[in-house]
């Protein structure tokens, strides 16, 4: 038996993946928005297969809604690039 109810459960990991709910997570910033859901999860794996659009774009707008594509693309690869 659970020590806690099944509810408990799906709730808490919804969050920890912040996927609880899309305007909670919204900075003023876009770039701070996507900065702090990476860190928060610990990795976006960039996958280059696309059945409707590449992944990593997919989960960062399943937890903060629409985004600049560009602004994520600028992060991991532009000139002062935060991800490795």
């Amino acid at each position: 038996m659970n020590a806690f109810p099944l509810d408990v459960i799906k709730k808490t990991i919804l969050e920890s993946q912040r996927l609880s709910g899309l305007k909670k997570h919204q900075t003023k910033s876009p770039t701070k928005t996507i900065l702090h859901v990476i860190d928060r999860i610990r990795a976006l794996q960039i996958d280059t297969l696309q059945m409707v659009h590449r992944s990593h774009y997919l989960a960062l707008w399943s937890r903060i809604g629409n985004y600049s594509t560009d602004l994520l693309d600028e992060l991991c690869y532009g000139k002062n690039k935060k991800f490795l």
